[in-house]
């Protein structure tokens, strides 16, 4: 269900701020990610872990054909957006409908030298991807979004601590670029009358194949 709740808040910030012509704020955006173990080749003893953040639609079929690289920082990109996340809580359940909670990460990285306005650049992306982020509200039939508050924001390198990079990939981390996490609290609703109710998705850095 996190998956879902990604993926509709994703939607809404693809409509704000993602353009396919590169102008957008956001040059690459993705929903929930894990990192993955790819099947032993052979010759190998041992399955070969990708240390970088995958979106979580493209490893679905374990397949080889995604971009490893697309939400890792480089200069070429102007600002990465992705969601981390963990199983939803289980919270009441009212007729056919049940409560859930959750938290969700956003996580943001940078590049500063890409942007016009670099005053205060840090404050404005939080304040604006939060204010936005706050405002999804959902009622489809499947699964509804209630409420969305703000719990904390990071800006420690410790958000990528799942993650592998290189010190060539962590230069990228020093000025002129930036990042930040955003952990907000969710609250939604499923009806358990549908027949297409969301799977519970994994931990981000679960082993899948």
């Amino acid at each position: 269900m996190i998956k879902d709740v990604a993926n509709r808040i994703k939607a809404v910030l693809n409509e704000s701020f993602f353009e396919n012509d590169g102008t957008g704020i956001i040059t690459h955006l993705s929903g929930l990610v894990r990192t993955k173990e790819l099947k032993p080749i052979e010759g190998e003893k041992e399955k070969k872990k990708i240390p970088f953040p995958l979106e979580d639609e493209d490893i679905e079929d374990c397949g080889e054909q995604f971009s490893i690289h697309k939400l890792v920082p480089d200069e070429t990109k102007r600002c990465i957006v992705y969601f981390e996340g963990e199983n939803s809580k289980f919270v009441q359940s009212l007729g056919d409908k049940t409560n859930w909670t959750t938290n969700l990460n956003l996580i943001c990285w940078y590049n500063s030298s890409l942007f016009e306005e670099q005053d205060l650049l840090q404050s404005r992306l939080i304040s604006l991807f939060s204010s936005v982020v706050k405002s999804v509200k959902t009622k489809d039939d499947v699964l509804a979004i209630k409420n969305i508050e703000l719990l904390t924001v990071s800006e420690s390198t410790n958000i990528f601590s799942k993650y592998t990079y290189s010190d060539m990939i962590s230069n990228y981390l020093l000025h002129p670029f930036g990042y930040f996490s955003i952990t907000f609290k969710i609250n939604f609703t499923t009806n358990e009358k549908t027949d297409c109710l969301p799977s519970i998705a994994t931990l981000p850095n679960q082993s899948i194949c």
